[in-house]
């Protein structure tokens, strides 16, 4: 079969309760892909454009996962999830542009059903897979922020597996039959069926929409919400104002702006191509041209591209997190020595002989509870460790007690809960 007519059957499969665009002939619909629907020149334009777009996220991200490599000081936990973005943007910019860029090349879509299928198939997965990334980060910030929960690698890959699981069962399910990848208005790529009126197409287009984007904007909206206010409400004490404790501090505040930029970003990129589609979805499909079509689609390719740079170039202008200036190979990234520093005070600390120092130091507190307080928890975050200690019943204020490595300790009361940024 044909690639024509591979298309041209696939075409006619979704066309029940959708809306065609202008018929070429009396009775004869107008399949996408068999003749141009741009000038020649324009198709040159689209060409070069998906070019560029493909090598910029090809090199850059090849170099970040380099530099992943190379250098062990980058080697985090939470870094981790920045290589995986990085490596599902660096497929998509393999495999989700090369199609496009050859039937730009061709002035239409050159490939066959299965072409269309896997092009459908492998931008939905990564573009899946790098919004739930984010999500996940964003969520890893709130809890290292507003909770003082410091992450392992353990957490970090059972989180990476869970979103590859996750992308790939939304991604599979049009292959099992449940909607269907086929070719987009503009000719130059395929998705899901948008278009289509069938209740059992409908229904998987509304809740991957839920699943994989309302979803994860909420989650990230709401750690971003908390980990703002918490900042706008800190209130900083004298003893955190040491040299290495403003660096910490610095460290935690540049990679809470990075991520919050990386996800702006790629928002930025591709919510216009899903206000199109849900244009295509609930039938204004006539007001989504091939010109319309096709400029959200394209910028949203580009957030491949983007990501990289902003992590590179925030990370460079820290030089000791890269190692670059740094002749000493001993030295550790700010995110090790937390840990360490950490793990090192916690052992010290037990529940119980903390408890009993707070009761000879304060009096009676009432009936208290600490919070994640154990032998094996890391919740120290710095040279101090920070506990938020809750009332259960009777009171509703917050007391930040501050456990310093010679053993003294102060505390205050606040109406708050959040440790000094």
């Amino acid at each position: 079969m044909s690639a024509a007519a591979g298309l041209r059957a696939m075409h006619s499969g979704n066309s029940t309760g959708t809306t065609s665009r202008p018929q070429p002939a009396a009775g004869e619909q107008e399949v996408p892909g068999e003749r141009p629907l741009f000038s020649a020149s324009t198709y040159e334009l689209l060409a070069l454009l998906v070019a560029t777009i493909g090598m910029l996220g090809l090199c850059n991200n090849l170099l970040v996962l380099v530099l992943y490599y190379k250098f062990k000081r980058l080697r985090t936990p939470t870094n981790l999830f920045l290589v995986n973005i990085s490596f599902s943007d660096l497929l998509m910019s393999v495999f989700g542009v090369s199609l496009t860029f050859m039937s730009c090349l061709r002035s239409r879509w050159v490939w066959d059903a299965a072409g269309c299928v896997w092009d459908g198939f492998s931008n939905s997965l990564f573009g899946i897979v790098s919004i739930m990334t984010l999500t996940v980060l964003a969520y890893e910030r709130y809890i290292r922020v507003v909770h003082a929960k410091v992450i392992d690698f353990s957490w970090s890959w059972r989180a990476i597996t869970y979103i590859w699981l996750y992308s790939l069962a939304w991604t599979g399910a049009p292959l099992l039959g449940w909607n269907r990848y086929t070719l987009e208005i503009h000719g130059l790529g395929c998705s899901v069926d948008w278009k289509s009126k069938d209740p059992n197409d409908t229904s998987f287009v509304i809740l991957f929409f839920l699943g994989c984007l309302v979803a994860p904007v909420g989650i990230m909206a709401y750690c971003y919400g908390h980990i703002v206010y918490a900042v706008r409400m800190l209130r900083c004490v004298e003893d955190f104002q040491t040299v290495q404790v403003v660096k910490l501090l610095k460290y935690e505040k540049k990679v809470a702006k990075m991520c919050f930029l990386m996800i702006s970003t790629f928002l930025i990129c591709w919510m216009p191509y899903a206000v199109v589609s849900l244009l295509v979805t609930y039938g204004y499909s006539n007001l989504v041209t091939p010109t319309v079509a096709i400029i959200p689609s394209f910028f949203a390719k580009s957030s491949t591209a983007y990501n990289p740079v902003i992590y590179i170039f925030m990370s460079r202008k820290d030089s000791e997190h890269f190692g670059f200036g740094s002749s000493q190979a001993g030295n550790k990234s700010p995110d090790q020595m937390e840990e360490e520093q950490s793990k090192v005070l916690m052992s010290r600390l037990q529940r119980q002989d903390l408890t009993n120092a707070l009761d000879r130091h304060t009096g009676s507190l009432g009936n208290l509870k600490i919070d994640a307080v154990t032998s094996k928890d890391t919740v120290l975050f710095f040279p101090c460790l920070l506990l938020y200690l809750r009332s259960l019943k009777s009171h509703k204020s917050s007391f930040l007690i501050l456990v310093f490595e010679d053993g003294s300790f102060k505390y205050d009361s606040y109406l708050l809960y959040y440790y000094c940024l």
